[in-house]
């Protein structure tokens, strides 16, 4: 008897994301983000492409954000930037990947060239913040 087997997977989290940001410098003073963005609904893979979006940002030693992309293009599975950067005082970067139409979203730093130790769980929580108070919408 050929009988189907099933494989039953529990996914205790709804949701998951992890999110990592790669910065590569050129000489020519541009520099190049790759945001790389992985999704889980219930277990199961959740199209990034479709459903989330990705902005790249800088963050200063006083909690100030400035927004460098507010829409990363997503090219071969990763969110894409390419920015002139010899002239951002805070080379402290952070990716900011968000669920379209919840408020479910993933930060990733990157602060190899950042004259201050930027804590993830910190930028999570002052974005969270953020975006309780509407995003800085007037």
């Amino acid at each position: 008897d050929d009988g189907e087997v099933l494989a039953v997977r529990c996914a205790n989290e709804q949701f998951s994301m992890g999110t990592y940001l790669t910065v590569k410098n050129k000489r020519s003073g541009k520099s190049r983000f790759l945001c790389e963005v992985e999704a889980e609904k219930y277990g199961t893979e959740y199209s990034v492409k479709e459903y989330v979006s990705a902005a790249l940002m800088t963050r200063s030693e006083a909690g100030e954000y400035t927004i460098l992309d507010s829409d990363m293009i997503h090219k071969r599975s990763k969110f894409r930037s390419k920015l002139r950067t010899d002239d951002i005082d805070v080379p402290c970067y952070i990716c900011m990947a968000s669920v379209q139409n919840t408020m479910i979203f993933d930060v990733a730093i990157n602060d190899e060239s950042c004259d201050y130790a930027m804590e993830e769980v910190t930028v999570f929580s002052e974005i969270l913040q953020w975006m309780m108070n509407g995003m800085g919408e007037e």
